[in-house]
């Protein structure tokens, strides 16, 4: 459960985690960063990374089973 100085929060979810993977989130919040980087790797992953200097915190999102993740975004 290794999170970088800029991740202000986590809150985690362990009655979805594995036993060979990262531990579930339910929510991660961070605090100042220098860059962010989505990508799509496949119909059921989006991988995501957090920059501050050096530093990289590193998100996945994945899909449980066969359904098909869609990201959107929005200004608000």
């Amino acid at each position: 459960m290794k999170t970088h100085d800029f991740i202000t929060r986590v809150e985690w979810e362990p009655e979805n985690d594995k036993p060979d993977a990262n531990p579930a989130i339910d929510e991660i919040v961070s605090g100042p960063i220098d860059s962010f980087h989505i990508e799509r790797m496949s119909d059921g992953i989006y991988w995501m990374v957090l920059c501050k200097g050096d530093k990289r915190q590193v998100i996945t999102i994945g899909a449980n089973g066969r359904c098909k993740i869609v990201a959107r975004t929005e200004a608000d």
